[in-house]
């Protein structure tokens, strides 16, 4: 870096830190609310039941206090406890800001959040940071620590939002926030830095549905920029972030970064504990709600297609079914295999579907054949004890809506083009790309919307799927299925 920019760089960030240091309200928790002497003056309290929040006198990093956040019950339903600050801010430059926090925990039981969020005049978030977007998951019982995150801040950025939050069981106390640009004493990026830099990049570009949109000479500079901060050793994964926030700016909503400890969470166990419902309604038709399925582990995707296969085959032979209902409403994505494979009675033998990669210049199907679900020739579900249908061709209703998403809409789409099926709703969420994994140094990993998706017809789709019939009334949306099932 030229020293005159090095210099006027290095002003700016001095220039900030004094500013935001002076535009922290109460970051050490000392003062209350006049009204409410428990709670803290100047910090937003977004508060959620079960959760109580306090000023804590006894235990505290610095001062006369810090804040407690406290929960007995086990779950609260995924519910947590948010308190947050907003601090306007503007930036004539690309820069990165330092959110940090002294954290002290006891018996949490799911997770402990620290975050920072650029926004928009409008107040829409540009760009988030977080101790879980690092990898860091904070439970347990753990003494005084200080915590950071980074976001990034642009010329578009209005103001940041700040704060903290607990989910689940336990106690946390937060004290003496700081909010600081971070200084940028080297001009030299660390090699491993370098490395990240050089392997994200050509992933995306060469892979990403939406890279060819990016101006990658002006990419290229931020990124730079960005990474002359990092210290050797410091996680570069906000610059992961950051050109997936740009991916986003050009209309990719598809594409997401993952850090390490989720991917190992994915491999490991199911995220989405939601389990298939079958049952017979009216006196011949057989209702099958298909949930979204988060999992990448080979004997709980096999589990799960068995399950889906057990309740068709339990509903087929004990009764005399004449037409299906298949629930995917509240189908909102994950892994499609498991899905299509637990359907595979219903869908019969034969392709599905198809990823469409226009950078590779080819297509790939997915099929299901006697148990069977790959795609790529691959088998990567496979139902042993496979069920067929007593009659097949009896009319399939599928019923689909807003949170019909992602592999929700690939299961969706297994179906659209048989001659015995028609779809009941609202047009689904519109996230009909497909994300490829792509490994990245670390453990970390990129899912980038890489493909479009098409039905067994060649019928590709690049953006909501509409229903053939248009039911806007919820309630109406099954008995109208019904109807249909019981024409002749």
């Amino acid at each position: 870096m030229h020293p005159v920019k090095k210099y006027a760089l290095l002003s700016l960030v001095i220039f900030y830190s004094c500013f935001l240091y002076a535009q922290i309200k109460n970051s050490g928790f000392e003062l209350p609310v006049a009204s409410l002497p428990q709670l803290p003056d100047n910090w937003t309290i977004l508060a959620n039941t079960g959760y109580n929040v306090l000023l804590d006198t006894s235990i505290k990093h610095g001062g006369r206090s810090s804040l407690q956040i406290n929960a007995s019950e086990a779950h609260l339903d995924g519910k947590d406890l948010t308190f947050q600050q907003i601090l306007p801010f503007n930036s004539p430059t690309l820069i990165r800001i330092e959110v940090s926090a002294w954290i002290r925990t006891s018996d949490i039981e799911d997770l402990v959040g620290l975050y920072c969020h650029s926004l928009d005049q409008q107040g829409k978030k540009i760009f988030g940071g977080s101790l879980r977007q690092q990898g860091i998951v904070l439970t347990g019982t753990n003494e005084w620590k200080k915590y950071s995150c980074t976001v990034v801040v642009d010329p578009n950025t209005h103001s940041i939002k700040f704060g903290g939050y607990l989910r689940g069981k336990g106690k946390v106390w937060f004290d003496d926030f700081e909010v600081t640009p971070l200084h940028l004493p080297f001009p030299s990026v660390p090699k491993s830095t370098r490395h990240y830099v050089q392997v994200l990049c050509r992933k995306v570009r060469k892979n990403a549905l939406y890279s060819d949109s990016l101006d990658w000479k002006q990419v290229t500079r931020e990124i730079r920029s960005l990474s002359e901060g990092i210290r050797n050793g410091e996680d570069p994964s906000f610059l992961a972030m950051y050109l997936m926030y740009k991916l986003e700016q050009k209309g990719d909503m598809h594409s997401s970064f993952m850090p390490k400890s989720k991917v190992i969470e994915l491999s490991s166990h199911r995220a989405d504990k939601r389990c298939p419902e079958g049952k017979k309604i009216r006196e011949h038709i057989g209702y099958i709600k298909v949930p979204g399925f988060r999992t990448l582990q080979d004997s709980t995707m096999n589990a799960f297609a068995a399950q889906l296969q057990d309740l068709i085959r339990n509903l087929d032979t004990t009764n005399e079914i004449k037409g299906w209902v298949v629930d995917l409403r509240e189908n909102t994505g994950g892994n499609m295999y498991p899905m299509i494979a637990g359907l595979g009675p219903l869908l019969g033998n034969g392709k599905l579907g198809s990823f469409v990669y226009p950078k590779r210049k080819h297509s790939s199907a997915w099929t299901y054949v006697d148990g069977k679900c790959g795609s790529h020739t691959h088998t990567l579900v496979h139902v042993k004890d496979y069920y067929v249908l007593k009659r097949s061709g009896v009319k399939i209703a599928v019923l689909i809506g807003p949170n019909t998403a992602s592999s929700g809409e690939m299961t969706l789409m297994s179906f659209i083009g048989k001659s015995n099926v028609k779809t009941f709703g609202v047009p689904t969420g519109g996230y009909t790309s497909s994300n490829g994994k792509y490994k990245l140094p670390g453990g970390s990993c990129l899912f980038l919307a890489d493909s479009y998706t098409a039905d067994r017809n060649n019928k590709i789709y690049t953006s909501k799927i509409n229903p053939d019939q248009l039911i806007n009334e919820p309630d109406q949306v099954l008995p109208t299925a019904l109807q249909w099932l019981n024409e002749p």
